[in-house]
């Protein structure tokens, strides 16, 4: 059952929303990617992932990727701080692109990403800036 609602008053005025932070505002959003190189240790990469992701999950809104490891192909998804339990995914043979993290996020560039890691594990990361594909459904994914 419909009902309806009553009049508002000509007097009401709205809430006010709660501030966003000035560098939110003027500060895009930015995708950069880092390609890995074989025979890199993914779990030395994991370690500089959750560091990184402790210390800017505010600025980091996504990551995803798909990582090799011993044990596989590994699915690495992360929102903000939240890092998802990696997924070990089958082999494919359709030539997708494993050894990629993609970073979404803002305050940073694919430049600093690298800095990162090099000063990290010793040897950077090849930054990339990843294009997109609109797919049915409203998604997006990586070319």
């Amino acid at each position: 059952m419909v009902q309806d609602l009553p009049p508002v008053p000509a007097q009401t005025v709205a809430a006010p929303l709660p501030g966003q932070n000035d560098a939110d505002i003027r500060v895009p959003q930015v995708a950069f990617g880092l390609a890995i190189a074989s025979g890199l240790d993914w779990s030395d990469l994991f370690v500089w992932l959750s560091a990184l992701i402790h210390a800017r999950g505010h600025e980091i809104v996504r990551v995803k990727g798909v990582v090799r490891s011993p044990a596989g192909r590994l699915l690495v998804q992360s929102v903000h701080r939240v890092v998802q339990q990696p997924e070990i995914l089958p082999d494919t043979a359709d030539g997708r692109a494993d050894d990629v993290l993609v970073f979404i996020g803002r305050g940073f560039a694919g430049a600093d990403l690298a800095r990162s890691v090099r000063g990290f594990l010793g040897r950077g990361l090849e930054p990339f800036a990843p294009a997109y594909t609109t797919q049915t459904g409203g998604g997006a994914k990586a070319q």
